[in-house]
């Protein structure tokens, strides 16, 4: 049994603003129920939409999520180590 990962609060309050001010704040749902699969490591969801789950035979990722995340992931450090 693994504890929880918790992710802490302004780190998290960072990933959203730095989402929603590339997709808006209808976009990006902040207030998810906890999942209690288990992993050792800790993940986000990302806008595949009404695909099946990550380990279905009929999982289908939606490939033109992928522009969206790398432009996320480059807020992200754009935000955190401004040039």
């Amino acid at each position: 049994m693994f504890p929880p990962t918790v992710n802490h609060g302004d780190q998290t309050a960072f990933a959203v603003s730095a989402a929603r001010s590339l997709v808006g704040v209808e976009n990006v749902n902040d207030n998810m129920e906890p999942l209690m699969g288990s992993e050792d490591f800790a993940f986000m969801l990302i806008g595949n939409r009404d695909s099946a789950g990550l380990h279905d035979a009929n999982f289908d990722f939606n490939d033109d999520a992928i522009p969206f995340d790398i432009a996320y992931f480059r807020k992200i450090v754009e935000r955190r180590i401004p040039l």
